[in-house]
């Protein structure tokens, strides 16, 4: 524009200047050619001539004054595009430090960006090494649960509730979603975006929504994680204090059981005692056969069923008692003791198993058999026989009834 102008300015000042040199060639043209003529017609037309030339000088004054008016304003024209183009100078540089300033904040929005998935991979990383740490913590607690379970079958139902919230934990998606959130697409075309130049404001802002709500996510799950440890810490828990109150029946148990061993034994030695007195009785009564006479034979005999049958007695006595132990001991309520607290079990260790109607049993029998061989002693130094006396046969047909009887019961 400014050139365009420039060259119709060029134009016009070679208009006025041949408009110029033209009149003044015509004025002398007009003096040269005529001389003549010219005396006799500008005699006679001095007056036309002289206004023609007036006019025609008035008409060039004036289309030169209006040249310059247009000169001017184009001159004017000229200068208002200069001072755009100044302006236009001032805004160009003034684009370029915004253009700078720009570039220098997506730099900083880059280097950010960069730190902010660092961190992300770091918190990924610790992520990861708590989960682990949690896995070893699993495997331990089920290993426990495992030696609780050999111990006794019972606790097989705290052994199924913890293997399913291990298969809850390993089929949990925490750790899919910590190990994959570096590999999604959005991330990848945020890289090359980084690498192109070409980012945005807004894929930054979306950028930084993602991982706000993956770092919220992840905050989350590590307090679900949290809970779920602490809940199989305290069934880890649970199940020791119930281990080790099944150690302390165990425990009780194997004391009361040695106890009753040797409080049978004491017995079973008692009555094994009270047995070779027997035998030593039976010896000597048959001994004294055809001996002694048959009422005096009788009577050893009578003695010695009535003896047998507190023997047989004792012996049945004896064994309800061993029965009866044993049920007492190693019972369903006992075993069901020892999954409770040692404040709410019965002691075992308290429990007594002397019967005091065995021992006087013991003490009669042991004193009746000797009270026979006393007999047998007298018996042994009479010499005369009593004939009204009971036949021998017909005592030991008896004591052999009474001894079948108290067999099959």
């Amino acid at each position: 524009t400014i050139n365009i102008l420039k060259n119709e300015n060029e134009k016009l000042v070679k208009a006025i200047e041949q408009r110029e040199t033209f009149a003044v060639a015509h004025q002398e043209n007009s003096s040269t050619q005529y001389p003549r003529q010219v005396e006799h017609e500008h005699l006679q037309k001095q007056g036309d001539t002289t206004t023609t030339t007036d006019y025609s000088s008035m008409e060039s004054y004036k289309t030169i004054s209006d040249l310059e008016k247009i000169i001017q304003d184009k001159n004017r024209t000229i200068t208002t595009l200069q001072n755009d183009i100044t302006y236009l100078k001032s805004l160009v540089a003034d684009s370029e430090n915004k253009y700078l300033d720009v570039a220098k904040d997506l730099d900083m929005s880059k280097e950010n960006c960069q730190q902010l998935s660092s961190q992300l991979k770091k918190i990924v990383y610790q992520k990861n090494e708590e989960i682990a740490d949690l896995k070893r913590q699993v495997i331990k607690m089920s290993a426990t649960e495992n030696r609780a379970s050999q111990i006794i079958k019972v606790s097989a139902k705290y052994q199924a509730i913890i293997l399913k919230r291990i298969a809850e934990i390993k089929s949990n998606t925490v750790l899919k979603e910590l190990t994959n959130f570096g590999n999604t697409n959005c991330d990848s075309d945020l890289r090359k975006s980084l690498t192109a130049g070409t980012i945005t404001m807004e894929d930054l802002e979306n950028f930084l929504e993602t991982t706000e709500r993956h770092i919220r996510r992840c905050s989350e799950k590590q307090i679900a994680l949290q809970k779920e440890r602490d809940r199989l810490f305290e069934v880890n828990r649970i199940n020791e204090s119930e281990i080790i109150n099944m150690r302390k029946f165990l425990a009780e148990l194997s004391v009361s059981i040695k106890t009753f061993n040797s409080v049978r034994e004491l017995y079973t030695q008692r009555l094994s005692r009270v047995v070779s007195v027997q035998r030593t009785v039976r010896r000597e009564i048959l001994s004294l056969d055809g001996r002694i006479t048959e009422a005096a034979m009788g009577k050893l005999e009578r003695g010695y069923s009535a003896v047998m049958q507190d023997l047989s007695e004792c012996a049945m006595n004896l064994e309800r008692w061993i029965e009866r132990c044993v049920s007492r001991t190693i019972s369903s309520e006992k075993i069901k003791q020892a999954f409770t607290s040692e404040d709410e079990r019965a002691s075992l260790s308290s429990a007594s198993f002397q019967n005091a109607g065995l021992d006087v049993q013991l003490e009669e029998l042991q004193n009746s058999f000797q009270k026979l061989l006393v007999e047998v002693a007298r018996a042994q130094n009479e010499d005369a026989k009593d004939a009204q006396s009971v036949t021998v046969m017909e005592v030991r047909a008896e004591y052999e009834d009474k001894l079948n009887r108290m067999k099959a019961k």
